[in-house]
């Protein structure tokens, strides 16, 4: 046992020299590896830059609204009858004066016509010709008999007063004289009444067949105005009743946005500001607008006023009542903030900028953003003007990062 203890403890030596050699190997290699490190960090990255800078924008108020009808038409019939004719239905352009129905006009063509014979029949019987609607009374034969009788009376009663003076006649003759003379003026004054009669008569008749050729045109039904036929509410045949709606127009070009400003906005809004809508049916296109009328006050609630425009439709692509998002030209030259939009890293719900500081160490900025002008964007809070911003390789940059590189 003793002869052997000198060789154990030189394998143990031998053990413990291999363990250290090889520790001290894998320290220098560490320590090489960190050194490394440290040198690639320090090494600046080659970015892009540019300034910020302040330029004149347009400034707008981002509102929604509603698009309607110009004007919106129930077209109702003013007469009874049976439907006989209906050219028109569901989305039907049609043009002011456009026959949009027509009833059966049998039974009013007869109206008409019972109306003229009873007109001629009034005329006839105060001696009217042709289309003479103005007659003097002493042409009516009857007026004219009785003013005849009233002078004959009237002589024979001059001449009895002058023979009763000298008692030529007796006083039974002069009565009966006078009696006459009453009598005949009497019938000459009913005559001229009967004579003012049969005009007002006239005049009635004339009404009655007016009304008669009026109910008539009305069996034919017209647009009132250039339009589209919304709905149809009859069908042909059918019979209706005076009151009865048969069609809707709309008229679509131009069409009414109607919108609500917010309280703030309501200084900078006036008639004839522009504006450019936008619709979910068409999301690439912009349409334009003029405002048209504002109301005189605000909503107490909402506090809100209450604007429309005119928006030019004609090629009838927009339709009434399409939900619209509207921005509204408050200001044409409003300064603002700008850096380029390739400027901006979007990275969990956040939009950073990099700014570069004088030691060319990058300096991370959380922005607000504005208005987006071409390739710029509108920076409402983080950056200042004239500082510098990195443009590209954003996603290699972040706080105290050595970047070089020349103002693009």
């Amino acid at each position: 046992m003793l002869t052997n203890t000198p060789f154990k403890w030189g394998k143990l030596f031998l053990v413990l020299l291999s363990f250290s050699s090889f520790f001290w190997g894998c320290s220098k290699s560490k320590n090489q590896s960190v050194s490394a490190a440290d040198t690639a960090q320090l090494k600046p990255i080659e970015v892009k830059t540019t300034r910020v800078v302040e330029r004149q924008v347009e400034r707008f108020v981002e509102v929604v609204g509603t698009l309607k009808a110009d004007q919106e038409v129930v077209v109702s019939s003013e007469v009874k009858g049976i439907i006989e004719e209906l050219p028109v239905d569901l989305g039907s352009v049609v043009r002011r004066g456009q026959i949009l129905a027509r009833l059966s006009q049998k039974e009013f063509k007869l109206r008409v016509d019972q109306a003229e014979a009873a007109l001629q029949q009034v005329r006839a019987r105060l001696g009217l010709r042709g289309d003479n609607t103005h007659i003097n009374p002493e042409q009516n034969s009857e007026v004219r008999q009785s003013k005849a009788a009233l002078d004959e009376a009237s002589l024979r009663y001059e001449r009895a007063k002058t023979l009763i003076k000298n008692g030529d006649i007796s006083q039974e003759r002069f009565d009966a004289a006078e009696i006459g003379y009453r009598s005949a003026e009497a019938h000459f004054e009913a005559s001229l009444d009967n004579f003012n009669n049969q005009i007002a008569l006239v005049e009635q008749r004339v009404a009655e067949l007016q009304l008669a050729r009026k109910q008539l045109n009305d069996a034919t039904i017209l647009s009132p105005l250039d339009g589209t036929v919304s709905q149809r509410h009859v069908t042909r045949g059918e019979y209706i009743r005076a009151e009865t709606q048969i069609v809707t127009i709309v008229k679509s070009n131009p069409l009414r946005l109607q919108a609500v400003i917010p309280e703030a906005a309501v200084a900078s809004v006036h008639v004839n500001n522009p504006l450019t809508l936008s619709v979910d049916s068409y999301p690439n296109r912009a349409f334009k607008g003029v405002i048209s009328r504002m109301s005189p006050s605000l909503d107490e609630k909402a506090r809100t006023l209450t604007v429309e425009a005119t928006v030019d439709n004609q090629d009838g692509k927009l339709k009434p009542g399409l939900f619209a998002k509207v921005q509204l030209l408050v200001n044409k030259q409003s300064p603002a903030v700008m850096v380029p939009s390739q400027s901006l890293l979007n990275f969990a719900g956040l939009t950073k900028a990099f700014v570069v500081q004088d030691d060319n160490r990058i300096a991370e900025r959380v922005v607000k953003t504005g208005v987006k002008q071409g390739e710029y964007i509108e920076i409402l809070e983080g950056v200042k003007v004239g500082e510098r911003i990195a443009t590209d390789r954003l996603g290699k940059l972040s706080n105290g990062i050595v970047v070089s590189g020349r103002e693009s």
